[in-house]
């Protein structure tokens, strides 16, 4: 599918020229820009997003931190090693805290999603087939055909789990990353 997207001058008493480009989410939410080419329009949109601050990623993290202990809380049942209940327990009270950046913490984090990919292997109960957009060519979209397992209730549950735990470990590792440049900054500016 392809969208024919205007593109608007500032000056108001010539026609704004129009650009077929392949429909991206959020192309179309973008200001009006006056663009050459596709790869100029991608540019200015990646230019309009807010950047972060340290605040608001620790924030986020935060948040997700705290809805991950509670939807962990919800799966129970979860197949664990000798000492992974009480260190999930500790990760569980971390996260319910707010302190999101525990080094001890990540061991947990690795272990624990290896444990709800096993769970989760254990609630699939058959699979769908669904087609994907890939692509786009002069014809429009390419698709290919995937297949989807599809879960019992408990797995739904714990796929929601492991994609909470996902945004969960991106969050932290972003603000990680954050705070390690902002230290270094600091660390030139001396």
């Amino acid at each position: 599918m392809s969208v024919v997207l205007a593109i608007c001058d500032p000056r108001p008493f010539l026609k704004p020229e129009e650009t077929t480009v392949p429909f991206r989410a959020g192309l179309l939410d973008a200001p009006c820009l006056r663009a050459d080419s596709l790869k100029e329009l991608k540019l200015a949109y990646r230019q309009m997003k807010p950047v972060q601050t340290l605040d608001d990623l620790a924030l986020q993290a935060v948040k997700l931190g705290r809805q991950l202990s509670a939807n962990l809380d919800t799966v129970g049942g979860l197949p664990s090693g000798d000492s992974m209940p009480d260190a999930v327990d500790a990760f569980l009270r971390h996260l319910q805290m707010g302190r999101v950046v525990e080094a001890a913490d990540l061991f947990v984090c690795e272990a624990l999603e290896r444990a709800l990919n096993e769970a989760l292997v254990e609630e699939i109960t058959g699979d769908t087939f669904v087609p994907r957009v890939v692509g786009h060519d002069v014809d429009g979209e390419v698709c290919v055909v995937v297949r989807v397992p599809t879960y019992s209730a408990r797995g739904e549950a714990i796929e929601r789990a492991l994609r909470l735990l996902h945004r969960f470990s991106q969050a932290r590792d972003e603000l990680l990353e954050v705070a390690r440049a902002e230290r270094l900054a600091r660390q030139v500016l001396r």
